[in-house]
């Protein structure tokens, strides 16, 4: 056997461990629970003030939403991994603007979210194995929408589209970006085909576009440019600060 040979020959054998372990694939499915900061500081400055209750503040909450879609894993060594996962997220958020007025909005924004996961698996016993994961997500917005308690509070007269624009904010395709970036970190266990993962991500980008393109937004439904481009600075940190924040519970099922 030639040199070339023998070196050829030492290079398949050494690859066969790493492409000998099965990729991995399969479906996962779950809900979520949403909060985006500084809603409560937006609205405070955007209706102020309560003269008897100078302390008083919107509250925003929370909504549970459903995550599900699939996922890949190939093997790098016999415990780590790299994972891309491809999944529909749909996030709530709720506002309650009392003590202002007396209206509760709904937001809901829907999101495909493709994240490149390094993954660890630790076996602890039997077919039994923990792992974690970590790593960026970028996420896709395919729709949104908010729902008012207030009856009148709708989108669709250009009377007063700008002043619904400015309460309904957090669900306005003018405003919202259309991809934003997170981080990502995963804690799981699997059994045989089984999983059941906790997932955490945080927003690294606002939810919302930049400066100027808030501004053409208010804009091209009515808004005064002059007034509004006086105004942003003020107004433009709380929706730079508009950072999703979502806790999802996922099982799942490997092919």
């Amino acid at each position: 056997m030639t040199r070339f040979g023998a070196i050829a020959l030492i290079a398949i054998i050494s690859t066969v461990p790493l492409y000998a372990q099965p990729i991995e694939w399969g479906v996962k499915a779950g809900v979520n629970s949403t909060s985006v900061a500084s809603v409560p500081e937006y609205y405070d400055w955007l209706l102020c003030c309560v003269p008897s209750n100078p302390g008083a503040m919107v509250e925003s909450t929370a909504r549970t939403g459903v995550v599900g879609g699939a996922f890949v894993a190939v093997p790098i060594t016999g415990w780590v991994a790299v994972q891309g996962d491809v999944l529909l997220a749909h996030r709530r958020h709720f506002v309650d603007l009392r003590p202002y007025e007396n209206n509760q909005v709904t937001f809901a924004r829907d999101y495909v979210d493709t994240a490149g996961l390094l993954r660890l698996a630790f076996p602890v016993r039997d077919e039994h194995r923990v792992y974690v994961a970590g790593g960026p997500v970028v996420s896709f917005r395919v729709g949104e929408g908010s729902r008012s308690k207030e009856p009148g509070l709708r989108r669709g007269d250009r009377d007063i589209d700008v002043y619904v624009l400015q309460l309904l904010t957090y669900g306005a395709p003018e405003l919202l970006r259309r991809s934003h970036v997170s981080a990502a970190i995963v804690g799981g266990w699997a059994y045989q085909r089984f999983l059941l993962e906790v997932r955490f991500t945080q927003g690294l980008q606002s939810i919302f576009r930049d400066r100027a393109a808030i501004v053409a937004g208010f804009v091209s439904v009515g808004g005064h440019e002059p007034t509004l481009t006086r105004l942003i600075s003020v107004f433009a940190p709380f929706m730079e600060s508009a950072k999703s924040r979502d806790i999802a519970v996922l099982a799942g099922f490997r092919f």
